[in-house]
């Protein structure tokens, strides 16, 4: 995967996380800082994007839907980044900054196969998997967290 495809993706994972957690529930889990430090990566973009209207439209609709509009923001931001060296680099800078903080939670009865968090890379934060599976059988396949690496480079 490409950088820029790469800091795309994890500026929009750590903005769907400020998007869709309550603020308390956010700073429970992330902590203050990196509650601010979020919220001014979404300002960035604001800023950058306020006489850009498709992308103005697509970042707030992505506050309101992130589900629906993760992906087209992140196309959208990919192309940014790649025409804008100096926006990369300081969006690079504050995104190191955030400690990423990922929880999970299954539960599940009988289920086949059971995947917490499966992912190519994870360069830092931490990551909380916890599983309840009942009854299961046999040649039943759960895996916590599966990385293909960790760490930076």
């Amino acid at each position: 995967m490409d950088p820029m495809t790469n800091l795309a993706i994890n500026i929009v994972a750590a903005l769907t996380t400020y998007v869709t957690e309550e603020s308390e529930a956010f700073i429970r889990a992330a902590g203050q800082s990196d509650y601010e430090k979020t919220k001014a990566l979404l300002a960035i973009l604001q800023k950058r994007w306020a006489e850009d209207e498709e992308a103005a439209q697509i970042l707030a609709r992505f506050e309101e839907r992130p589900e629906r509009y993760g992906a087209t923001l992140t196309d959208i931001l990919k192309e940014t980044l790649a025409r804008d060296s100096d926006l990369a680099d300081e969006l690079t800078r504050r995104l190191e900054e955030i400690k990423v903080t990922l929880e999970v939670i299954q539960t599940g009865r009988g289920t086949d196969e059971v995947v917490g968090v499966e992912a190519k890379e994870l360069l830092g934060g931490r990551v909380k998997v916890s599983q309840k599976i009942e009854q299961a059988g046999r040649g039943q396949k759960i895996t916590g967290v599966k990385l293909d690496r960790l760490g930076k480079e």
